[in-house]
């Protein structure tokens, strides 16, 4: 609609009984955060279904949106959120209601956000708390909650494996896969061009169970399954992966096949399933020794002392600086653990089409990186070259020109 994406819900209530729409917002309100709150209500008699009994969503009615009405920051903190979110998305006005990623942002600018604001309040205003309070009320409100009490991120829904980046839409959604290092906050820059559906990503089990290694890309795939049918219980699906992502994602997409389900569109950042575990291990030591981290032949390299990860947590993007050093360690693990997996995987044929988004810039694309998966696909793999290196694939930079031409995809999938 002109007013943007909206959330509907849909209600048939009990025999004789009515809805006031008002009291069941308030109701709802109570019980969602904010982002899944429905914009309007629809009162049905009862659901459309098709002949095999499920909903069918083409027969749902159009709701009727009234404009929405612009809602000045009134506290200190709402006025402080607003304008910070203008200064650095160089937008006039913002409002209560006006969504920081729908706006433009992404989880690189979200990190200078964060540093405005603890500036402003003086509360440790945490990355986390954009990607699920990421309206001006929602994230003024969680600021003056969080003033006076401890902070934990375990209960934070930006470190789960299912992370809503957006929830609403009337197309399937698009799951996006972590790559090595375990974190999917960089997808949200792709949310101001993946439009009208919703948007996920899948992170790391390191990021909310201390004890955590993943045993298999297998069981890896089985785990992130389980996950993704809470948000979408069947298909199609459409899946998209980073590097250990892609690889993920397509052992996800083979899994979803067996079990009868539709994949309606694969998607891979740059990634790459020959990694050899010889040539993990050298890349990992020489990347660390780059920083001063020298170890020996014998050493593991994902066995660092405190000041090793202390010197190597020092150069990681500025995001990372969101988690404490302890759930750094568990991801650095986790992300060396995940490179010895993929070299030990056998991936098996997927049924259908792969988009690939290379890495001009990385020397595997220039060796035709895209072309290795054509044996592991029954269709086409289409090579569309980015003029970045590997590491900056979900930069803002790159979603640019990856984020137009994957929503094209998408809607010509029809799916």
């Amino acid at each position: 609609s002109d007013l943007g994406d909206q959330l509907v819900g849909y209600v048939v209530p009990v025999a004789g009984d009515t809805v006031d729409r008002g009291e069941l917002a308030a109701f709802v309100s109570g019980l969602l955060p904010a982002y899944m709150v429905p914009s309007a209500f629809v009162v049905l008699d009862e659901f459309p279904l098709n002949a095999s009994g499920k909903l069918d969503r083409k027969l749902l009615p159009s709701p009727t949106f009234e404009a929405r009405e612009f809602r000045a920051p009134q506290t200190t903190v709402e006025q402080s959120v607003a304008s910070v979110f203008a200064g650095v998305l160089g937008v006039e006005r913002v409002g209560l209601d006006d969504n920081f990623f729908v706006l433009g942002g992404n989880s690189l600018i979200a990190t200078q956000v964060v540093s405005r604001l603890q500036k402003k309040t003086g509360v440790d205003v945490r990355v986390q708390w954009l990607f699920t309070d990421s309206t001006v009320a929602g994230l003024a409100h969680r600021i003056e909650a969080e003033s006076e009490e401890d902070f934990d991120p375990l209960a934070d829904g930006a470190v789960q494996v299912l992370l809503p980046l957006r929830t609403y839409g009337s197309g399937k959604a698009l799951f996006c896969f972590h790559s090595m290092y375990g974190l999917a906050w960089s997808y949200s820059g792709l949310a101001r061009f993946v439009d009208d559906r919703p948007l996920y990503g899948i992170q790391t089990r390191a990021l909310s169970d201390d004890g955590y290694l993943p045993g298999t890309i297998a069981e890896m795939a089985d785990d992130y399954l389980d996950e993704i049918r809470k948000a979408q219980p069947e298909g199609p699906y459409n899946l998209l992966g980073w590097s250990l992502g892609g690889v993920v994602a397509h052992e996800v997409a083979v899994r979803l096949q067996e079990q009868g389900e539709s994949v309606g569109s694969l998607v891979m950042l740059d990634s790459h399933w020959d990694l050899e575990a010889a040539e993990f291990h050298s890349a990992v030591r020489d990347g660390l020794a780059q920083i001063g981290v020298t170890l020996g032949d014998a050493d593991d390299v994902a066995d660092l002392s405190d000041d090793d990860m202390q010197r190597l947590w020092d150069t990681m993007p500025q995001e990372l600086a969101a988690l404490t050093l302890g759930r750094f360690r568990n991801l650095y693990r986790s992300a060396v653990r995940s490179g010895q997996l993929v070299a030990s995987h056998v991936a098996r044929r997927f049924d259908g089409d792969i988009l690939y988004f290379s890495a001009a810039d990385h020397p595997p694309a220039r060796e035709g990186a895209a072309q290795r998966w054509t044996h592991l696909a029954t269709g086409n793999v289409t090579d569309v070259p980015i003029d970045c290196n590997h590491a900056d694939m979900t930069s803002a930079e790159a979603l640019a020109e990856i984020g137009p031409v994957l929503d094209r995809y998408l809607k010509r999938n029809v799916v």
